[in-house]
């Protein structure tokens, strides 16, 4: 199984006029795992003291059909938007060589895109794929993924900075030596933001480490 991350210029993916509109501006988008392609990363974390312009900018892309709802944090906001119907078709198309997205980084007007493939087969058919639509792409790395990759991939890496914080710190011991509130104040985010982190983040470590019993669960 391969592990292959991917530079991809804004207006191969989308927010390319929010990135020009922001030239500082930092996009995480969160995946979800979903069947649909509507639903794979509707959830974008911004790292940006310009909020206003940044919301502004959000609003005015093409590629976002409708931000359906933001909450600000200290050093980060959060939004939910419905992207348009040519963005859906991209990434669709994408992932429709067996590829999964793993993770997607917005920065300095370029995407950082993460996708996972079977083998150099899958690689190679989406490699071709993405050339026949006239994108052009840098590879930045293709390496083969590990046990712990693939248990960590379904982490976003808020998610991961705030499961590593709350273990540094001794959240999970007995007793515990620190609160989600202090765990808050560490990281400058609100006490139910961190605590939709840490309830996340350990579903997801769950699941993909003991994958079995999520099958289980859903059949």
């Amino acid at each position: 199984m391969l592990r292959a991350s991917i530079a991809i210029p804004a207006e191969a993916l989308a927010l390319e006029y929010a990135s020009s509109a922001v030239p500082g501006i930092e996009v995480e988008a969160e995946r979800i795992a979903a069947h649909s392609t509507e639903w794979i990363m509707p959830c974008l974390w911004i790292a940006d003291g310009e909020f206003d312009a940044v919301e502004n900018a959000l609003e005015s892309d093409p590629s976002i059909d409708e931000v359906v709802a933001s909450v600000r944090f200290d050093e980060a906001a959060f939004y939910h938007v419905e992207w348009a119907e040519d963005v859906i078709r991209r990434i669709d198309s994408y992932i429709d060589k067996e590829g999964s997205l793993l993770e997607a980084r917005l920065s300095g007007g370029e995407w950082r895109v993460d996708f996972r493939f079977a083998d150099r087969e899958q690689f190679d058919a989406f490699r071709e794929q993405f050339a026949d639509r006239d994108y052009s792409f840098r590879l930045l790395s293709l390496t083969e993924m590990t046990r712990s990759d693939h248990e960590l991939q379904d982490l976003t890496a808020a998610q991961r900075d705030a499961l590593v914080a709350a273990a540094e710190r001794g959240y999970y011991r007995v007793p515990r030596e620190t609160t989600t509130a202090e765990l808050a104040d560490d990281l400058g985010i609100t006490h139910q933001a961190i605590s939709e982190l840490l309830r996340r983040g350990t579903e997801n470590l769950v699941f993909a480490t003991l994958p079995a019993e999520r099958e289980s669960e859903s059949s």
